[in-house]
């Protein structure tokens, strides 16, 4: 298939800047909103005739609650206009910020495949089944899709949503697509619709489970908050078995990390040194018991100190009472 725009961004490169008219607030919302404040999960979607990106808008609401809980924000942009979108919220209310880009600027700024409908891809359409929400009897051509579940939810277009299914649609197919986007306005993962799966993932979308996995990027650059205190009942582990205070810790390394209560799991060793116990951040937040995943940066050395530093290692230790 021929696509009608460049590739989507990749992991890496400079998220573009927009601003676009909120949908549920008077206003814009700005990717500048964020920037320096906090990571954001922007959700690129078709206009409401898209079933399939009804149904995602109220997953999103499940998956922000989630979100917000280790400081990234959402923001979900439909490719309709901003009346029609607040009409349609009216009667049913959503529970993540919307933003309305009729014209897919957005769309076409990150990359976010589009193909022009030829006859050897509708034919396509007419071929492949699917039922991404498990909710029909059996699968349906994807073709029939739209109006199957339009039924299904009592659904009736307006002018604008004919409009958009014909834009989106009929003679192109516009493709979905999610972005985690960190403090610094950089992208650090994507989903496209179809990349994994081509035309049988139509309308699937990732799962919780696979937005959260954005917890494993590197923490700073995802805006984690730094440590103040760290580990008032456990210090650093080395190799040879000793244990230091969080003071030193604190003094040698800048730390950050994300707090996972209840996760059994613990951080891989790095360096020999493996964390968990009590952390309380900067932000002045109630401290919470858990093991944490912490990362950590070390200050710079010289050559001198890696040379000197088994000496004093020695000499501390002899001086240890027993």
């Amino acid at each position: 298939m021929s696509q009608e725009q460049g590739s989507p961004l990749q992991p890496g490169e400079s998220a573009p800047e927009f601003t676009l008219p909120a949908v549920d607030r008077d206003g814009t919302v700005a990717l500048a909103n964020f920037r320096g404040k906090h990571p954001l999960l922007l959700v690129l979607m078709r206009g409401l005739q898209c079933p399939f990106c009804r149904r995602n808008i109220v997953r999103l609401g499940t998956t922000r609650k989630k979100l917000e809980t280790i400081g990234v924000q959402t923001l979900a942009v439909i490719a309709t206009t901003p009346e029609r979108a607040r009409l349609y919220l009216k009667y049913r209310p959503a529970s993540v910020p919307l933003a309305a880009d009729p014209d897919m600027a957005t769309h076409r700024g990150y990359g976010v495949p589009c193909y022009p409908v030829t006859p050897d891809l509708t034919q396509q359409l007419r071929n492949v089944r699917v039922d991404p929400f498990n909710e029909l009897p059996e699968p349906v051509p994807i073709i029939e899709a739209n109006d199957v579940l339009d039924r299904l939810d009592g659904f009736e277009l307006t002018e604008t949503d004919r409009r958009d299914r014909t834009r989106q649609f009929y003679d192109s197919l516009q493709l979905c697509a999610q972005y985690m986007v960190d403090r610094d306005g950089v992208v650090r993962w994507r989903y496209v619709e179809g990349e994994t799966g081509g035309l049988e993932a139509a309308g699937r979308f990732p799962s919780d489970e696979e937005v959260l996995a954005a917890r494993s990027f590197e923490p700073a650059a995802m805006g984690m908050p730094p440590i103040s205190t760290l580990l008032s009942a456990a210090g650093r582990r080395s190799d040879d078995g000793g244990v230091s205070s969080a003071d030193e810790l604190a003094a040698e390394a800048e730390c950050r990390a994300s707090v996972w209560p209840g996760d059994e799991r613990t951080a891989p060793a790095l360096s020999g040194y493996t964390f968990g116990g009590r952390v309380e951040t900067s932000r002045g937040g109630e401290a919470r018991t858990g093991h944490a995943d912490v990362y950590i940066r070390t200050t710079e050395r010289t050559a001198l100190s890696y040379l000197l530093k088994p000496l004093r290692d020695q000499m501390s230790k002899a001086f240890i009472e027993r």
